[in-house]
């Protein structure tokens, strides 16, 4: 299966990252995306 096990959202002050892991824990996505 391609589905990620683990997706983790930082909400910082301007940036929100997105992290998504699959589930033998190994980083699968990550990306950074500004707050409109």
């Amino acid at each position: 299966m391609n589905k990620p096990s683990t997706i983790c959202i930082d909400l910082a002050k301007n940036v929100f990252q997105v992290a998504l892991f699959n589930q033998h824990g190994k980083l699968k996505s990550n990306q950074n995306m500004s707050q409109a």
